[in-house]
């Protein structure tokens, strides 16, 4: 295996495992019951779902940003970086080609807005905004393997500039 893509493939790794957990974990009755539970048991589905969302979408872009430093490219910055992060990779920038198409961009980001609205609102998040997130969830940690798998080989057959 190319020494450049190991890290990457291990954050996308990591990033499906905890989506597809986050997914597993929402399912679960004791999920359904911690929205209105005040035992510490029940409430242990909700904080685990929460950070394994947390972690896999974290691990995701963690893994874009690597991609972007093995084609020299300057990651984003200002306020809303993590946003233009997911705008930029589903766009072909020199010669790196887009990461994602439309559909993986439109799951990710509600990834990423799921994740931000956790990081505010973690005391008291409302749980329907959790369905739109575990579709994304689910959806990624099905196709991330995928998508890198796509994006290396058409990488790896261009020849080197």
């Amino acid at each position: 295996m190319d020494a450049r893509w190991i890290l990457i493939k291990q954050d996308f790794a990591s990033a499906a495992y905890h989506l597809k957990l986050a997914c597993e974990l929402y399912a679960s009755p004791e999920f359904a019951a911690a929205s209105t539970s005040d035992d510490i048991q029940t409430k242990a589905y909700l904080m685990a779902f929460l950070h394994a969302m947390q972690s896999g979408y974290t691990s995701l872009e963690n893994g874009l940003l690597r991609l972007l430093i093995v084609f020299d490219e300057a990651r984003p910055t200002g306020g809303f970086w993590q946003k233009d992060l997911l705008s930029r990779v589903k766009i072909q920038v020199g010669c790196r080609p887009p990461i994602f198409d439309e559909t993986s961009h439109k799951h990710a980001d509600e990834l990423r807005r799921f994740r931000n609205l956790v990081m505010t609102g973690y005391s008291h998040l409302d749980l329907k905004h959790a369905v739109a997130a575990v579709t994304s969830a689910s959806y990624m940690s099905q196709n991330l393997d995928e998508l890198l798998f796509k994006f290396i080989n058409f990488v790896d057959q261009e020849p080197s500039k």
